[in-house]
């Protein structure tokens, strides 16, 4: 029986090192500059001015130097807590959501920030609050865990400039349906997509689904 040999683990730059940063709960993704981009999710008083840290998206290269590219702010209309990770999409550019505000954002490696879309709390989408992963026909596909039609729970189809449709609604009812999405839908060479749901599968168990292709 082969026995694997143990790594050891570096912390070459920690998120700490900014002022504003505190932890991130996502893993960065590598961009077509070769860097690592991701985003902090919590965070504190920075510059020591008392101004709140409504948290960012950070940009680190391999030699140790890690840079703020975008700092949030308490603006809503352009989003604040950057829930989930990033994702590089075939545009090169990264898209990410916020907690704050509902928003979907572009990145671009220069550090533009852009909204591209909102989802209205009560509206046909809710509240978003997993990461977003890009489908094989190009999309980026999420969902959420409350608001949506009815409140209920939802997975969306959203183009890269930003048109969104919900396409499949969690209703929770009966004993084989599940109600709450959990972590982001990962793209399969068949063309589906799957993911993972909580209850009431199995007494609240919860159970993997899939997503069929589209039909005409």
């Amino acid at each position: 029986m082969h026995t694997p040999r143990r790594r050891s683990v570096q912390i070459p730059t920690a998120l700490g090192g900014l002022p504003w940063s505190k932890s991130s709960r996502w893993p960065p993704v590598e961009g077509t500059d070769g860097a690592l981009w991701g985003t902090v999710f919590s965070g504190g008083l920075g510059g020591g001015n008392g101004y709140k840290s409504y948290v960012a998206i950070y940009r680190y290269e391999r030699g140790g130097r890690l840079d703020t590219v975008y700092r949030f702010g308490q603006d809503g209309f352009m989003g604040c807590y950057p829930e989930a990770g990033l994702i590089l999409a075939s545009d090169g550019n990264f898209y990410g959501i916020t907690a704050g505000g509902g928003r979907v954002f572009r990145l671009g490696l220069d550090g533009e920030y852009t909204v591209v879309h909102h989802f209205g709390v009560g509206q046909a989408g809710g509240v978003r609050s997993f990461p977003l992963v890009q489908g094989p026909d190009g999309a980026l596909y999420g969902g959420c865990q409350s608001g949506g039609e009815q409140g209920v729970r939802t997975i969306c189809r959203m183009t890269l400039d930003g048109g969104c449709a919900d396409i499949h609604h969690f209703s929770g009812g009966g004993p084989r349906v599940g109600k709450w999405p959990v972590g982001s839908l990962v793209a399969t060479a068949d063309g589906r997509m799957y993911g993972t749901i909580d209850g009431p599968l199995e007494a609240d168990a919860g159970s993997v689904f899939v997503l069929g292709k589209a039909t005409v």
